[in-house]
């Protein structure tokens, strides 16, 4: 994808200034990919993430490279515990950043999607967000569903410091928890690199 980027150069007395001839059609804000879940739904999840970067205007960092999130650590999610129940470690690439749009290949659960991502941020601070469709089994009962991802951390030449990530859900297509009753939108799991690193390496 051809991005249209230009760099007015520096007077005397002023700041080097970076200007955006075409905006990228395809870029979508958080809020955006949210809106069928109600305000409350929205603020409750995202409230929950640290160091959330809402910074759409700047250029975010580089952020291209594989990473292996080890140990992942179940933080919290509002229904009291972790629906997804899965320890193994996580591993997220990287690839094709142009500005505020990329590809993610998020290994998950022993599942690998590339999905099409958004990066905003400022400085070495940075969000990650997509949406991905996924299955999954809980309890013998099966789910299609589709979720929100918000990777959040400081990009650093060992990797990713203090990263966290959440799932929200934003609608199902099916299935019916025996304990909770429906698997509903707006649910949400907040996890961390508990050893407050992601180490860069060849993961994939």
């Amino acid at each position: 994808m051809a991005l249209f980027l230009g760099l007015m150069g520096c007077t005397p007395g002023t700041d080097d200034t970076i200007i955006l001839f075409d905006e990228e059609t395809e870029f979508l804000k958080l809020s955006e990919l949210m809106n069928d879940l109600t305000p409350a739904q929205q603020n409750a999840f995202l409230s929950k993430l640290p160091n959330l970067s809402e910074n759409t205007d700047l250029f975010p960092p580089d952020i291209m490279g594989e990473y292996k999130i080890s140990p992942k650590q179940f933080v919290e999610s509002n229904i009291g515990f972790d629906f997804f129940d899965d320890n193994r470690d996580v591993k997220l690439r990287v690839f094709n950043q142009h500005n505020r749009l990329a590809k993610v290949d998020f290994y998950e659960g022993g599942v690998s999607r590339i999905d099409d991502a958004y990066v905003i941020g400022d400085g070495n601070h940075f969000t990650l967000y997509f949406t991905e469709e996924r299955e999954m089994q809980f309890m013998g009962v099966t789910y299609s569903y589709e979720r929100l991802i918000v990777i959040t951390g400081e990009i650093a030449s060992d990797g990713i410091r203090n990263l966290y990530f959440g799932n929200v859900i934003l609608n199902v297509a099916n299935g019916t928890d025996p304990l909770t009753g429906d698997f509903e939108p707006g649910w949400y799991f907040l996890y961390k690199d508990a050893d407050g690193l992601s180490e860069r390496g060849n993961w994939f």
